[in-house]
């Protein structure tokens, strides 16, 4: 059976966000789902052989030809393109997941700090240093993860944005003076246990919808976990 092993502060806070959401948006919603997706769609693009095809490839699936632009420019749209699809889905009424919730921006975030992760070299110098590598270095930089760490990742920095969006609103509160380092140590220690957590006896590789439901059950796995407690 699996442990989870983290701090009360970290298991009070996201105790507080899931009795919050009250109509299950934390697992529940649209722009998880994308995210998700739009990570593999990404990593299949990085994995074609021929430079250019993965050039085009990206720039057809985001409608828009980034083939001379930098890291930062890549996480925009893409981020920007997964805005978009969730909004299309407006339209649909008969959609069973929720599309504007409280915790879209902590999801689109964290997809943003997990391609930082993954891609921006952070010892590079000279002008490139503030808009990170050029696309095809990103391709090269993701194409060496597997979809597996990049979920992790991915789910790691979005329990760590809930986690310290919460603190920030108790620390306002409160007199206590913390350390300084508290909310690193949110993300870097107990958001890092969490996602191993739920992707630790995960076996992915089936269809991608398929992928996606078992991680987002496992996901809701962990709060069941955390109400425990």
């Amino acid at each position: 059976m699996k442990k989870l092993d983290i701090s009360d502060g970290s298991k009070a806070l996201l105790k507080v966000a899931i009795e919050n959401d009250k109509h299950k948006a934390l697992t529940n919603n649209n722009t998880l789902v994308k995210t998700l997706e739009t990570a593999k769609i990404l990593l299949d693009f990085s994995k074609e052989e021929d430079d250019n095809k993965r050039i085009d490839l990206l720039n057809k699936h985001l409608n828009k030809d980034i083939s001379d632009s930098h890291f930062l420019f890549l996480v925009a749209f893409v981020i920007g393109k997964i805005e978009s699809e969730v909004s299309k889905l407006m339209k649909h009424k008969d959609t069973s997941k929720k599309i504007v919730t409280d915790y879209n921006s902590f999801i689109l975030h964290a997809f943003g700090q997990t391609l930082s992760e993954i891609i921006w070299d952070k010892s590079e110098t000279g002008a490139s240093s503030y808009t990170g590598p050029e696309i095809l270095d990103c391709l090269d930089y993701y194409e060496s993860q597997d979809i597996k760490t990049i979920w992790t990742l991915i789910v790691k920095n979005y329990l760590a944005n809930i986690m310290i969006s919460y603190f920030a609103a108790a620390r306002e509160k409160s007199k206590t003076k913390y350390p300084s380092n508290i909310e690193e140590n949110l993300r870097s220690i107990d958001a890092t246990k969490m996602a191993i957590f739920v992707f630790s006896d995960l076996t992915l590789g089936k269809d991608l919808e398929s992928d996606i439901g078992v991680v987002i059950s496992e996901l809701q796995n962990l709060f069941i976990e955390v109400l425990r407690k």
